[in-house]
């Protein structure tokens, strides 16, 4: 059905996608990098929407108050 020049070619143009594909997956990857959770801001808070909670202590559901 198939000729086994034409084969061949197919077997290396899968072979060449899936080399891009992977690099292409670890590129998304390592773009979108780690999310940095529970960091206190560095500059301080003075215009736009300014809070810091850390939810933790004194700012648990069972001690809520409006500390704004």
């Amino acid at each position: 059905m198939f000729s086994h020049t034409s084969l061949k070619k197919l077997e290396i143009l899968l072979f060449l996608a899936l080399i891009v594909g992977g690099f292409y997956y670890l590129y998304t990857l390592y773009a979108l990098g780690a999310a940095t959770v529970n960091v206190t801001p560095r500059d301080p808070l003075s215009s736009g929407l300014v809070g810091h909670w850390t939810f933790d202590g004194p700012d648990m559901t069972q001690n809520v108050a409006d500390v704004t």
